[in-house]
């Protein structure tokens, strides 16, 4: 910044001056140069004599959320020569500072770009306390050390803006940004099991509840016209869910609907992760094509195959697969069992798989219920992944044929 002038020309400046004494005659030829040099160093002085211009007082930047790497209607671009990173600028400050239109702890004075930065009265005795101090450039320091193997710091920092996000109310990007951190893998399995409780409460309010959320890109609003039932419904708008979820999500019978009802519709696609170490499946939502962005939903307690029978890679739901209350045939006895007997392995839903790329060697898995709940978490099935009656009747509302990836990991 150009320093202003504090400087006064003489209008005699550039003249030649003679002093007339009783003694002997003195000139004393002073030029211009001199005078002018003698005013700007005056000036100078006296400007520094005010202090310089607070930090602050000039600009404040936004601050980013580091590490989450959000798409859609939340990434924006800065203007040229800005580093705003995933979020937009407005929803970083919100995120990190409280200050956002949806915070739940304001910082008073935090948005004012022109409110000079205050004054450090713990300055040491012989210092300037008004003096501007270094600006620290490197990232911001925890509170607590991490543990070496633990979650970063801009994981960690990412999940406190999920916080503030859920203080605040804001579901939908508390959820987003949970999934974002829990998909990550620095992130430590204590954390992963925090997120997976916090995520799995939101969505019984976002995704199980009759209840949308301004701006779930999940759910949407649907107005029951004359003829509707939840299979033409789900139809007519190509969702990728099974009817009976309508029924599920908005307590309402399939023969029970009204004209001019409102309704909350639940498009899809879901998918499932098996972690065969922890006996758990995972169920999120996305794109088949960008599992990186997925959205977590539920997590689930499961049985696996006897001897590590069930077997790890990449699967879908196979098509004309998924039954509801099926017959079921013991390929290793022939032992028959029809449907709605009490001692039929299978329970009462069975969605099969089929492997995809180098697992389509593995055939005739599935996932399906039980009639002996003591084998969850445990090693007792020919291969399958083994849930509680509610818990695949769920599964099975969720997952589509042809369309829902199924991994399962050692």
């Amino acid at each position: 910044m150009a320093l202003p002038s504090q400087t006064e020309r003489s209008p005699n400046a550039g003249h030649t001056f003679v002093q007339r004494g009783t003694g002997p005659s003195r000139v004393v030829i002073v030029t211009a140069a001199a005078l002018l040099t003698v005013g700007v160093v005056g000036g100078y002085l006296a400007f520094r004599s005010k202090g310089p211009t607070p930090p602050g007082a000039l600009q404040q930047e936004a601050i980013q959320t580091p590490g989450v790497p959000i798409t859609g209607s939340l990434a924006q671009s800065g203007a040229p020569g800005d580093n705003p990173g995933p979020l937009s600028r407005a929803l970083e400050q919100g995120l990190k500072t409280g200050t956002g239109p949806n915070s739940a702890n304001p910082t008073p004075g935090a948005g004012d770009p022109g409110k000079p930065a205050p004054v450090d009265l713990t300055a040491p005795t012989g210092t300037n306390p008004s003096a501007p101090k270094p600006v620290d450039s490197s990232p911001a320091k925890a509170s607590n050390p991490l543990a070496p193997s633990g979650s970063t710091e801009e994981l960690r920092n990412t999940m406190a803006a999920g916080d503030q996000k859920l203080a605040a109310g804001d579901k939908v990007t508390a959820r987003l940004l949970y999934s974002h951190v829990l998909g990550d893998s620095r992130t430590t399995k204590s954390d992963q099991d925090s997120l997976r409780a916090k995520l799995s409460q939101i969505n019984d309010d976002l995704l199980f509840s009759p209840k949308i959320a301004k701006g779930d890109p999940l759910a949407e609003e649907y107005v029951v016209q004359s003829g509707d039932n939840p299979t033409r419904i789900a139809r007519k708008r190509d969702l990728a869910t099974e009817p009976s979820l309508i029924t599920r999500i908005n307590k309402v019978s399939a023969t029970g609907l009204k004209v001019g009802q409102k309704l909350k519709l639940i498009r899809g696609p879901f998918h499932a992760v098996v972690h065969k170490a922890d006996y758990r499946l995972d169920l999120f939502a996305g794109s088949p094509d960008e599992p990186a962005n997925w959205t977590f939903i539920r997590s689930f307690k499961v049985g696996l195959g006897t001897d590590n029978g069930t077997p790890t890679g990449n699967f879908v739901v196979k098509q004309a697969s998924k039954l509801i209350n099926p017959p079921w045939i013991n390929p290793k006895t022939g032992e028959k069992f029809e449907k709605d007997d009490p001692k039929n392995p299978i329970g009462e839903r069975w969605i099969g798989i089929e492997g995809v790329g180098a697992s389509a060697v593995h055939t005739g898995f599935g996932l399906h219920g039980t009639v002996d709940p003591d084998s969850i978490g445990q090693q007792k099935s020919m291969g399958c992944v083994r849930m509680a009656g509610d818990d695949v009747a769920l599964v099975y509302e969720l997952l589509t044929e042809k369309v829902s990836l199924v991994k399962i990991e050692p």
